[in-house]
């Protein structure tokens, strides 16, 4: 089942029309282009975009409750590797600060990693278009943090009067039986930021449109 992301669109959209009625590229490839951009600039957006708060989750008041509430309910596993040997403990119950400390540790990283991977499902959406309007699958592999199987789709506009393109992130299913329910306003997010910065884009694009239009006719 797909989810629609939640995200203003109404100064986009506006954006977007004002912008494809004064283009004379065909409107489907127009579409494509914006829908790369949006797709590219959301990987980026998604990206560390919290890390140094993260990173700071165990200075939080609350956080030593959360790491005794997740060991003394089902537990939590942590890998050690000491002298070339790794060995995988179970925390459950009672433990040691030192305990508590590796398993806030692991939270803290798995948080950060999440990031990347939400990141990773806009790349394949990105090459879709990427290919469509280039003729090359060329995206940017910054703000994904090296994940290694970027899953996600672009479904390019078709010709037509009204074409419509998708930007679909399936790594948002890798979340669904989580016990962390945050991964789509993480998505949300970085999409609302990448909506932003094309608008503004294309609000520029206008404004130089209209200058210029607005220069040729005062000189006749």
């Amino acid at each position: 089942m797909m989810i629609k992301a939640e995200v203003d669109t109404r100064q986009f959209s506006r954006a977007m029309s004002q912008y494809l009625a004064t283009t004379k590229r065909d409107l489907a490839d127009a579409t494509n282009r914006i829908a790369f951009d949006v797709s590219r600039w959301a990987i980026e957006e998604t990206k560390r975009s919290d890390k140094q708060a993260i990173q700071s989750l165990n200075k939080k008041e609350w956080w030593p409750k959360y790491i005794a509430k997740r060991i003394g309910g089902r537990g939590v596993g942590a890998t050690f590797t000491r002298k070339g040997q790794s060995r995988r403990v179970h925390f459950q119950g009672n433990f040691t600060r030192a305990q508590a400390r590796t398993v806030s540790a692991k939270i803290i990283a798995a948080r950060i990693r999440s990031r990347a991977f939400i990141a990773s499902g806009f790349i394949s959406a990105a090459k879709d278009f990427a290919s469509r309007v280039f003729g090359e699958k060329r995206v940017p592999r910054r703000g994904t943090g090296g994940s290694e199987k970027p899953t996600g789709r672009g479904i390019p506009a078709r010709p037509g009067t009204k074409p419509v393109a998708w930007i679909v992130n399936t790594a948002l299913n890798a979340f669904k039986f989580s016990s962390r329910p945050n991964a789509m306003p993480v998505a949300q997010a970085a999409l609302q930021r990448a909506l932003t910065r094309k608008t503004r884009d294309l609000q520029e694009v206008i404004r130089k449109r209209l200058a210029r239009t607005a220069k040729q006719f005062s000189a006749r």
